[in-house]
């Protein structure tokens, strides 16, 4: 028997070892997952109760391995992918001078490995930026198949995410463009992770272009960032807001260490009442280091301006602007460089004067190879750890919203051109004789054969 004269935690954690005796055998492990939706839900079934406080002392005494729900840090702006270096064509090691500081040498970002958890529920979890996606392209038809009959309109897309109710959850909705971007791995081909159902064909996103069009991906190859007319037929998939989260896997008490307090804490909380909260494993809320795309209207089923409440087209980009506010996001740090506050790279202010001839215009655009060497060589404001920014880094500065699509803190050169690209330190990994570029002043990107010339920005 308990003796009474026991402090009300002593009696707590022998009744926990007692109760862990008789449950321990029959303790089915968890089903691992990112975040648990309840706080204090250490075995992620569902609901805080005495299984819980079971787990973390079957974790700690009997070293079995309950599977907890893993550590939901957010990372922000994921890897693109690529873990290899190329010469005009040729794959060479990374450490090579005269192609210098390329994607897969530095390896930026979230790491792609493990990235993406299959939920076994039909969705996925990305543990970079921490959305929730779901797993095959929709069914849009409800044929219970997802395939080449699931194609549909732009507005019929987002009303289908707007109304999915799907793996226990009802806030799905059409991702922006930013957002499924970041599902593309530049160093594979198909560009998806294979725990992913995804078709050859283009994917409709939130965000609308102008004039009837709104933007589209090719995730299957990664290729195709293009604009689309809204009433073409093409295919959706769902996804669902990001998570940030503040403690470790059952650590309920957030003291940094999973120990025997925290299976005192939920055995406290359910029989005592104190404490009356769990400290919260998870917030939902946005994401940090992936930007928002910087739309801020919508439109209707002809292009119109609507209001973004409207029933018109519903769930658009500008009605959530998901991740890191756009506005006061780039700070001009007066030295020639750019802090992005979303993402924490500091970029060169003005395009690069690559012919140091005090002034950015034509002159400056040069072939890959030549913007990869600037770029690694650059002594800059005190810095010299400047490389030639990866794809998803650079895409990540372009805003949506405006036209062009460039914050004007950081400079376009002197050009009569209508269209200006920078380079990417990332090869098109299937035609290594390309790279990508972003064009800043509509949005678009794409790859072309790295002896084109085009305008560098560095980063750090």
């Amino acid at each position: 028997m308990i003796s009474k004269g026991m402090g009300k935690r002593a009696r707590l954690f022998i009744a926990a070892m007692l109760t862990m005796l008789i449950m321990c055998i029959a303790h089915k492990d968890a089903v691992s997952q990112i975040c648990a939706d309840v706080d204090g839900d250490v075995n992620a079934d569902g609901t805080v109760n005495i299984t819980d406080a079971v787990a973390v002392l079957s974790y700690l005494f009997l070293g079995n391995d309950p599977k907890l729900p893993q550590s939901c840090e957010v990372l922000g702006l994921p890897d693109t992918g690529q873990s290899k270096c190329y010469e005009a064509r040729e794959e060479i090691a990374c450490e090579r001078q005269d192609y210098p500081g390329q994607d897969g040498q530095h390896l930026t970002g979230c790491s792609i490995e493990n990235r993406f958890i299959d939920n076994k529920d039909g969705t996925v979890l990305d543990r970079c930026t921490g959305l929730m996606w779901q797993k095959d392209t929709a069914d849009a038809n409800n044929d219970q198949s997802s395939d080449v009959n699931d194609n549909i309109r732009w507005c019929q897309a987002l009303d289908y995410c707007e109304s999915l109710s799907f793996a226990g959850h009802s806030d799905w909705r059409l991702p922006s463009l930013r957002e499924l971007e970041t599902t593309i791995d530049y160093g594979r081909y198909p560009a998806m992770d294979p725990v992913f159902g995804v078709l050859d064909e283009e994917y409709w996103t939130s965000t609308f272009d102008d004039a009837r069009y709104a933007w589209t991906i090719a995730p299957f190859t990664g290729y195709n960032l293009n604009t689309s007319d809204i009433n073409d037929k093409l295919y959706a998939r769902a996804v669902r807001s990001g998570y940030r989260c503040i403690s470790k896997n059952g650590d309920v008490t957030d003291d940094g260490i999973v120990d025997i307090s925290d299976a005192i804490t939920i055995l406290s909380h359910l029989f005592l009442g104190t404490p009356a909260a769990l400290i919260a494993a998870c917030q939902q809320g946005e994401v940090p280091g992936l930007p928002e795309t910087g739309q801020d209207k919508c439109y209707g089923p002809q292009g119109e301006e609507v209001l973004c409440d409207s029933d018109k087209c519903p769930g658009q980009d500008a009605a959530y602007t998901t991740g890191c506010y756009i506005v006061n996001r780039f700070v001009d740090n007066k030295d020639g460089t750019v802090l992005d506050r979303c993402t924490g790279l500091m970029w060169q202010k003005n395009t690069a004067d690559v012919n140091n001839d005090g002034s950015s215009d034509d002159n400056d655009s040069v072939t890959w190879r030549v913007a990869l060497g600037y770029s690694s060589s650059l002594t800059l404001a005190g810095y010299s750890d400047w490389r030639l920014p990866n794809v998803r880094e650079l895409n990540s500065i372009v805003a949506y919203g405006l036209n062009p699509a460039l914050d004007p803190v950081l400079a376009l050169p002197l050009t009569d051109e209508s269209v200006i690209s920078y380079w990417s330190s990332t090869t098109r990994s299937e035609i290594t004789s390309s790279a990508w570029y972003v064009q800043v002043n509509s949005g678009l990107y794409g790859t072309n054969g790295k002896i084109v010339k085009y305008f560098v920005r560095a980063v750090r």
